[in-house]
């Protein structure tokens, strides 16, 4: 789930590559969205509306459908001026041939505080348009943004496509449009999968650029690609219903019980496990800003800067690895290959996936002549493992996917160099 703030930066899709998998609605191979990293995640070029509107969407496993900055300000479709600062893009539908105002269908919907806004509102109304995804487009019911207050400064997206679970009870409203795609028989598979092809920053190995086509990673929609997977590492787990994300994690009312969630039954520092919270405990899968940072309590942080020997670091936020309200803790980055491994188990019996130091340590430049390496790690509750965020810092080195028909989630080690 992304926290917007303020965002200096511009032409960020420029080196996005084109080069995808061909996809038919009865071709077999998944479709292939480029995703290019930026502070407050993952972004994709898409486009809505007749003739096609470009969208750029943050790609978002925690939010319910697509989510669209659009002409509505205050209620009015009028004027944007009360809410949107010059410059910001946005969808008009009053341009697309092709929309329905589904208002009579679907009510607006205001949720405060939310995972967007924090404590301002996030208002939104529902509209039906032609979607267009890579060589794919299909009628869509979908969210237009309903401002409620001054933008504090223009986004680097139009939208949020959201990749988050899709349960029987629910209507389009709350359905992801890749999910009202597969229902139109667009993709031939359910699922979908995520690999990220991070610059290793410490001489690891890390999966080959080539598979993401020279972007920083790849969102595979309607299936997977077999050569991304290292042979039998791939793990499915149920994914489970987890309510104390609404209170904890990303804070939501009315509450959202859509997320791709699992159990933790074991967290380690290397082979030393660590209390986990006997009444509860779970993760999120959360690749926006959220999910920024190795998950850890509050008492695990506290043991691995002990086992580290890690000294505290005071670092301008604009420099911090992660939004997480813990401090930051670095060691010498000639230690960093040195350091344990954390560990997670999400099931008896089943594998414990790691996050090696390579991957939860980051490497920052403090100045011209001064590099820091950081714990980049995330604490969410109080005392003991309650609950964590498995985002891009756990996905490195992983492969990622999600089962909308089966509800179910897939790990896999990803090949590497």
């Amino acid at each position: 789930m992304p926290v917007v703030r303020r965002f200096s930066f511009s032409l960020l899709l420029a080196g996005l590559s084109s080069a995808r998998v061909s996809c038919s609605p009865t071709g077999t191979q998944p479709l292939d969205l480029p995703l290019a990293l930026s502070e407050l995640g993952f972004l994709t070029p898409i486009s809505i509306g007749s003739p096609p509107q470009s969208v750029v969407s943050l790609m978002d496993w925690t939010w319910i459908n697509q989510f669209t900055l659009s002409t509505l300000c205050l209620g009015s479709s009028h004027d944007t001026s009360a809410c949107l600062v010059d410059g910001q893009a946005f969808f008009n539908q009053s341009e697309s041939s092709t929309f329905v105002n589904q208002t009579s269908l679907y009510p607006a919907r205001t949720w405060n505080p939310n995972g967007f806004f924090g404590p301002l509102p996030l208002t939104v109304q529902f509209g039906s348009d032609i979607q267009h995804v890579g060589p794919l487009s299909a009628p869509v019911t979908f969210m237009l943004a309903d401002m409620q207050f001054p933008q504090p400064s223009s986004f680097p997206f139009t939208g949020v496509f959201g990749l988050s679970p899709v349960f029987q009870t629910d209507n389009q409203s709350t359905q992801s449009t890749f999910y009202q795609f597969w229902k139109q028989g667009l993709h031939a598979s359910p699922t979908v999968a995520f690999l990220y092809c991070y610059n290793s920053t410490f001489g690891n190995a890390a999966p080959a650029r080539s598979l993401c086509a020279g972007n920083d990673a790849v969102q595979s929609l309607g299936g997977y690609h077999s050569n991304w997977i290292s042979a039998g590492s791939l793990q499915w787990y149920d994914s489970i219903i987890f309510p104390l994300v609404n209170t904890i994690d990303i804070v939501t009312s009315p509450e959202i019980l859509n997320y791709w969630a699992l159990p933790v039954t074991q967290h380690l520092i290397g082979n030393e496990a660590q209390a986990i919270n006997k009444t509860a405990s779970g993760a999120v899968f959360d690749y926006a800003s959220f999910g920024r940072g190795a998950p850890v309590s509050i008492n695990s942080y506290t043991r691995l800067i002990e086992l580290t020997r890690a000294g505290p670091i005071t670092l301008d936020p604009a420099l911090a690895p992660n939004n997480g309200a813990q401090a930051f803790y670095s060691v010498p980055c000639s230690n960093v290959t040195k350091l344990p491994p954390l560990k997670y188990q999400f099931g008896a019996g089943t594998p414990q996936w790691e996050i090696i130091p390579e991957n939860y340590v980051e490497r920052i430049a403090l100045s011209s002549s001064e590099t820091a390496c950081v714990l980049n790690v995330r604490t969410l509750g109080d005392g003991d493992w309650v609950i964590g965020n498995l985002g891009e810092t756990f996905a490195k080195d992983k492969v990622i996917l999600f089962d909308f028909d089966k509800l179910q989630i897939g790990i896999a080690n990803a090949v590497k160099k």
